[in-house]
């Protein structure tokens, strides 16, 4: 009777025997899974700890000219903020492009007696969903979509057949386009005006460059010196030789390819060559693969 009564319990002596083992196991993860998450914020706090130290005797390193370097949110905006200081309640108005375009910023500034225009990134989320990219996918070329707000306009302008842009305006208060066929936004007309040279040369640069990718940034800060350098050239070369062939609105590839093949050695005047002349010093020169972007490739 003993032994048969054993054995009636011994299925329930097992599955309390199995459940508690269970719950070991269980209380064993969940420890092991919280020591690693404290493991793993104890690291990160150490290496955050490490760069601040560093980055605290690289700024005591320096002149005192320098500010001090320190991490910070909203990076763009204060810089931003620094800057324009100067010019608080001066009615001006302030055009950037989208490193630095929020709408938390422009309400700021125009608190201050400041009017902004600039471009949106498309991932921002302050962008409404009419408004974003995608929702141009059938809608025609030279397309507008406007939004208001309370001192603040925003526009989505179709621009070619696979690019929209968007812009965030404080000045402008109305969806007022163009009478021709673009039919463009004030507010787009406006930027194109003052956006100044540095997006200006962002674009020419874009157009010609020899960038390649790479995972150590000397090599991409080399390639940018070298579209920079370019197209620096190209503006002294109009400038110095204004009726030459090669400073013709859309000269500048034929004016890198022939800076890279060689300059020549006398000066022609009014030339019908394509050959750079040499403007001073020797005939030394270096040879580079530049052309659209696009079809860039390394050997």
């Amino acid at each position: 009777m003993k032994r048969g009564n054993c054995d009636e319990k011994r299925p329930e002596e097992k599955g309390r025997v199995m459940m508690r083992g269970l719950a070991r196991r269980a209380e064993r993860l969940i420890q092991k899974e919280t020591t690693g998450k404290e493991r793993n914020k104890r690291k990160g706090a150490r290496k955050s700890e490490v760069i601040e130290r560093h980055l605290k005797k690289v700024a005591a390193s320096q002149p005192s000219t320098l500010c001090a370097v320190k991490f910070e949110k909203d990076h763009g905006e204060n810089c931003v903020k620094k800057l324009i200081e100067p010019y608080y309640r001066s009615g001006r108005n302030v055009t950037f492009d989208n490193v630095f375009t929020t709408l938390k910023l422009i309400q700021h500034l125009l608190r201050q007696g400041l009017t902004c225009v600039g471009t949106v990134r498309k991932d921002k989320k302050f962008i409404q969903e009419p408004l974003r990219h995608h929702s141009f996918s059938k809608d025609k070329q030279y397309t507008s979509r406007f939004a208001f707000q309370e001192k603040a306009t925003m526009v989505s302008y179709k621009s070619k057949k696979n690019k929209v842009v968007t812009l965030l305006s404080s000045m402008h208060s109305d969806k007022a386009v163009s009478e021709d066929e673009k039919k463009k936004p004030d507010i787009v007309a406006f930027y194109n005006s003052t956006k100044g040279g540095v997006d200006g040369m962002d674009q020419k640069v874009h157009k010609y460059s020899c960038k390649r990718k790479s995972h150590k940034w000397p090599m991409a800060y080399f390639f940018n010196i070298v579209d920079v350098a370019c197209l620096a050239a190209h503006v002294v070369f109009k400038t110095k030789f204004p009726d030459h062939p090669l400073s013709g609105k859309d000269s500048r590839s034929h004016f890198i390819r022939s800076v890279a093949s060689g300059p020549s050695s006398t000066v022609q005047e009014t030339g019908n060559s394509n050959t750079v002349p040499l403007l001073e010093g020797d005939n030394l020169h270096f040879y580079c693969q530049l052309g659209p972007e696009q079809i860039n490739k390394t050997n």
